[in-house]
């Protein structure tokens, strides 16, 4: 009984471990997504900012100003971008860290819990070859046994109507 509460520890401890593994991919993709994303923000930010700063001045529609503060912004935006991809990028290498750690603690606790259930088996199959001890061992244990008891009871105690030895 004490081995089953054993294996039950150690699933718990198992389906704990692999849901943690499960939480730490979702982050480290989400970090790697965020990653990606404002890489490629910073590189359209750029891009749009030599396109405008090539066209600055030459422009009729807009006024030279305009498209100078609006070449800053898209500047501005890009250097947005550039910080937002280097957090992301430390993110995911925290991710990173973090799922390599929470792989190495569910291989252990799996570890764990294979061992659980071999000593389990194990005392499952001791009890087992308890229950079946051959039928002449058990006859002459029990001789014993009553042959000690019945010296040890006063004179006449062990006697019954139903014990075919008296």
């Amino acid at each position: 009984m004490r081995e089953n509460a054993k294996v039950r520890l150690a699933r718990r401890q198992l389906l704990l471990a692999q849901s943690g593994r499960r939480e730490a991919m979702a982050a480290l993709a989400d970090a790697l997504g965020e990653e990606r994303r404002s890489d490629d923000l910073a590189q359209r930010a750029r891009e749009l900012c030599q396109a405008y700063g090539v066209r600055s001045g030459s422009g009729a529609d807009m006024p030279f100003a305009y498209t100078q503060r609006f070449v800053q912004a898209l500047g501005q935006v890009a250097c947005d971008a550039d910080r937002s991809h280097r957090e992301a990028r430390t993110r995911s290498q925290h991710r990173t860290t973090q799922l390599a750690a929470a792989n190495e603690r569910t291989r252990i606790i799996e570890d764990r819990h294979a061992a659980a259930c071999r000593e389990a088996r194990a005392e499952a199959d001791a009890a087992r070859e308890r229950e079946c001890l051959p039928p002449v061992l058990a006859r002459r244990l029990q001789s014993k046994t009553s042959k000690s008891v019945a010296d040890r009871l006063p004179d006449g105690a062990h006697k019954t109507e139903d014990d075919p030895t008296s």
